[in-house]
């Protein structure tokens, strides 16, 4: 069998949509099946019906970018299944995978209310994605639900400036003790203004993100966050695909990746004893890339370098932020000089880094706030 598929062009890079893509060829190859993705849209959408294929898997978020795709491949009498997209409410004849945001706000909100943290702001919905949207309006029912009159001052949106998404929550912190952030960078970004600012993370303020990141791990304190099995959707894609091909007629499915609650020392490493928020009883949209941001592109090349790491590369960056030196280092880590110089010197190459000082800044201490 082959899978045929499409990313939108904006997240082809990011790292969410590679463990997507990943999942797929893993499953895909294990079942001994084959991918082709479509790179030139709408150029090619006659090729797939050429090439004899009823469906095609899109991967992508975008509000503004989605339905024109999904406008082509019905024009096309092809069906779509979506992959981290989610129509919001619409109905729709394609299918989807995505994860359950729904349940992951109600473990997190659930969690702070838990442990007293219950006035909450949700910090960084971008307005052009599919998955903000749907966090922002559970985030927005649930406060309504709880008796709140002006619930959308909570939320602070993020249109394409994070800094100035997050000067607008700093303007009115002391309103909050629980900051929950729609992705992990985001959090980060947060950590590190909330540090600069003096406000003592988890002391003062609960701070929470989504995404499991490696940031999110190497972040001093490290941050509590909600899981987002990227691989699993696109497993599970792959899986969807193959059904649906073996049926006489149409037929549509949604299946919702469901995630879990990572307890970090960004809420004090408190138990999860899985408390869930109470249930609660669309505008234009604003096409906002949140990948052009410099910052945001600079934590996802810091995200990357770590992702690249093994637990040796880890121990040598942590020495060398406690000034160890190369001899100190092989010693601890019980491996020859020359292994650990070479070591340092990929992990330059890798960062950028033209010495061991400016390696340590930055992929080291720009998770400190400094």
């Amino acid at each position: 069998m082959q899978i045929f598929a499409m990313v939108e062009p904006a997240f082809r890079h990011s790292l969410w949509c590679e463990r997507v893509v990943n999942g797929m060829y893993t499953e895909a190859k294990r079942k001994k099946y084959a991918v082709r993705f479509v790179e030139d849209w709408p150029a090619e959408y006659d090729a797939l019906r050429a090439d004899g294929a009823r469906m095609v898997v899109v991967v992508g978020t975008s509000i503004s970018w989605i339905p024109r795709a999904l406008a082509e491949i019905s024009a096309r009498a092809l069906r779509a299944i979506l992959v981290n997209y989610d129509s919001l409410g619409q109905l729709s004849n394609h299918s989807v995978v995505r994860m359950d945001y729904v349940h992951a706000m109600r473990r997190v909100m659930g969690y702070c209310a838990h442990h007293g943290r219950r006035r909450m702001a949700l910090l960084g919905v971008n307005p052009n994605s599919s998955a903000d949207r749907i966090k922002e309006e559970f985030f927005l029912a649930a406060l309504k639900g709880q008796g709140e009159l002006e619930p959308q001052r909570h939320i602070f949106y993020n249109r394409g400036d994070v800094s100035a998404c997050l000067a607008r929550f700093l303007a009115a912190w002391q309103t909050y003790d629980a900051l929950l952030c729609t992705n992990d960078l985001v959090a980060v970004f947060a950590l590190r203004e909330l540090q600069k600012q003096g406000v003592a993370v988890p002391e003062r303020m609960f701070l929470a993100g989504f995404g499991e990141s490696v940031l999110s791990r190497q972040a001093q304190p490290s941050i509590t966050t909600v899981t987002l099995d990227h691989e699993q959707m696109g497993r599970q894609a792959v899986r969807l695909y193959a059904y649906l091909s073996r049926q006489s007629l149409p037929v549509t499915a949604s299946i919702r990746v469901e995630s879990r609650l990572v307890v970090r020392e960004s809420t004090a490493g408190l138990a999860d004893a899985g408390h869930l928020f109470p249930q609660p009883d669309n505008g234009a949209v604003e096409r906002v890339d949140f990948y052009r941001d410099g910052q945001v592109r600079e934590l996802l090349a810091l995200e990357s370098f770590y992702a690249g790491l093994d637990p040796l590369d880890e121990e040598i960056l942590h020495a060398l932020a406690r000034d160890m030196s190369i001899e100190q280092i092989a010693e601890a880590c019980q491996a020859s000089v020359s292994t650990i110089g070479y070591r340092i010197r990929n992990m330059r190459l890798r960062a950028g880094a033209s010495s061991r000082r400016e390696l340590l800044q930055r992929v080291v201490w720009s998770l400190r706030g400094g």
